[in-house]
């Protein structure tokens, strides 16, 4: 045998001690059986790769890969093995964490979406070769999660969320995975459960919400709804559709409580999961279009600018409601292409107009982002990319967001929207006064315009309560230099009441429904 000083540095022994003990001793038991197959199949089996474990001096296990080859004398005899040996320990240490990267949720821990639907296609596969009786999906959302972020900050949000996800892994059984699913959304997977079974699972999961959560020294009590889907009721790619379908109804009737995916629900979810694939190519096949509702001067009805509105007419479905096609994109993982599609077409056609001399060079288009694109990190390039084809200043192009929008992540929301407003482009807290820091955000946000909620402006015109409200809002816009847009605007009524007030714009059926492009070219030549 003959070993060289660098092979006894890798295994930290010195070289005599090696020629006297061997390099079988120092392997675990498994290897070293394996090792010795190996060496004594060398002359038929060839060159190969492979790896080693070993026990190093300084306690620690070394990974090793070899190169083995059969050495051969002159003459053509086989002499021996030949073992090229490299010290893999940190590039497996590196392997290992790039992996769990990938893998687990940072925050929690926990297995993330990833993970989970290739432990799903695993149970489902089992399922179909008859290994297990049933697929069980618990699909669990924090309730009001957002309102915890809103009052006490993200970070003890981000606390809340990770001892909830250590709650939820001790409560959990062997042979059932936890995970982060996204946000403030956890989904248990579990195998081989009845009906009565899985409402015992689920139950189990929201027992652990019972004691607060301790959040810097402070108890905070948090409820959450769930829902279940069993391969027993739906097919089992449907499994997370349906019991995130189920959870909604379980939300729609009341923090806490849960609800068990059933028959009543599968024309819901079939009609959730056909529109998913068929928007995808409504998408890619240009069979969306865009509408577009006036904003306009109150006091001389004169159009400052559009707000675009993204519609689906579906060959078979006729027109499909924008919240729920919005929903399935975001849910789908493509909302980003939706948005920067209403992006590309509101841009083009507004350049179209200018160019027709059908509008004048200062009216803007106002397009609503979403809140996953507002956070994800390419929403200024997407922004900067659409005003630029179109050969559009940026004053030409606005965004619209809501404040749950921006409270999904309000750092990054800031930054984003900073970034876009120094660029030039517009931006719009949008149904202003329904969220619970309003006034917060005004402040936080580099806000150019304020949409004034429906809600307030229906009944101002005859309620002294939202008359105030009004007032309000349109002085605190006057005072900071922002533009108030009053919306749902309907009666003459409405529209005296804010031209009274002093509200400089406004939107709504008054001036003109949401219309198609030839539609507002007709409006247009009325001499809006």
């Amino acid at each position: 045998m003959y070993v060289n000083q660098k092979m006894a540095d890798i295994v930290g022994h010195p070289i005599e001690e090696l020629y006297a003990r061997g390099v079988l001793d120092l392997l675990d038991v498994e290897d070293a059986t394996s090792l010795s197959r190996r060496l004594l199949a060398r002359r038929t089996a060839g060159a190969e790769e492979y790896e080693l474990h070993l026990r190093h001096p300084d306690g620690t296990s070394r990974c090793l890969q070899v190169h083995g080859s059969p050495l051969w004398d002159s003459d053509g005899e086989f002499v021996g093995s030949l073992g090229m040996v490299s010290d893999i320990t940190e590039m497996k240490r590196v392997e290992r964490a790039l992996r769990r990267q990938a893998l687990y949720d940072n925050l929690t821990r926990l297995p993330n979406r990833t993970l989970l639907q290739d432990r799903l296609e695993q149970a489902k596969e089992r399922h179909t070769r008859g290994v297990t009786d049933s697929v069980v999906v618990v699909f669990l959302d924090v309730d009001q999660f957002k309102l915890v972020n809103d009052s006490v900050g993200h970070a003890a949000g981000d606390q809340l969320l990770c001892q909830l996800a250590g709650r939820l892994r001790a409560a959990s059984l062997p042979g059932e995975t936890v995970a982060r699913f996204g946000g403030d959304e956890f989904v248990v997977l579990a195998e081989g459960l009845t009906a009565a079974q899985a409402h015992a699972l689920a139950s189990r999961m929201l027992a652990v919400l019972d004691d607060p959560f301790d959040i810097e020294g402070r108890p905070v009590h948090v409820s959450a709804s769930v829902g279940i889907a069993s391969s027993a009721v739906c097919r089992p790619e449907e499994l997370l559709q349906a019991a995130d379908a189920a959870m909604y109804v379980a939300k729609r009737r009341g923090d806490g409580g849960t609800q068990m995916f059933d028959g009543s629900l599968a024309a819901e979810a079939r009609t959730r999961f056909d529109l998913n694939v068929e928007l995808r190519s409504a998408l890619s096949e240009e069979q969306l279009e865009l509408w577009y509702q006036p904003i306009v001067e109150i006091a001389t009805g004169r159009l400052l600018g559009m707000e675009a509105l993204a519609r689906w007419n579906h060959p078979v479905r006729g027109f499909v409601s924008p919240d729920l096609f919005v929903s399935i994109a975001e849910q789908g993982g493509f909302v980003r292409s939706l948005d920067r599609w209403v992006l590309r077409r509101a841009t083009a056609d507004l350049s179209d107009l200018r160019a027709g001399g059908h509008v004048r060079p200062d009216v803007y288009v106002s397009v609503n982002v979403s809140a996953l694109h507002l956070t994800g990190g390419d929403l200024w390039t997407a922004v900067s990319e659409a005003a630029w084809l179109a050969g559009l200043p940026p004053s030409c192009l606005g965004l619209e967001v809501t404040e749950t929008a921006v409270m999904a992540d309000p750092e990054s929301a800031s930054a984003v929207l900073r970034r876009l407003a120094d660029d030039g482009f517009g931006v719009a807290l949008d149904d202003f006064g329904t969220g619970y820091s309003s006034l917060a955000y005004l402040r936080r946000l580099p806000v150019s315009r304020v949409k004034i909620d429906r809600s307030f402006v229906v009944d101002a015109a005859e309620g002294e309560l939202d008359r105030t409200i009004c007032a309000s809002v349109v002085t605190l816009c006057h005072d900071l230099g922002i533009q108030a847009i009053a919306e749902g605007v309907e009666t003459q009524a409405q529209h005296d009441m804010l031209l009274e007030l002093g509200c400089p714009s406004g939107q709504g059926y008054l001036w003109g429904r949401p219309m198609n492009k030839e539609a507002l070219l007709t409006w247009l030549a009325r001499g809006a």
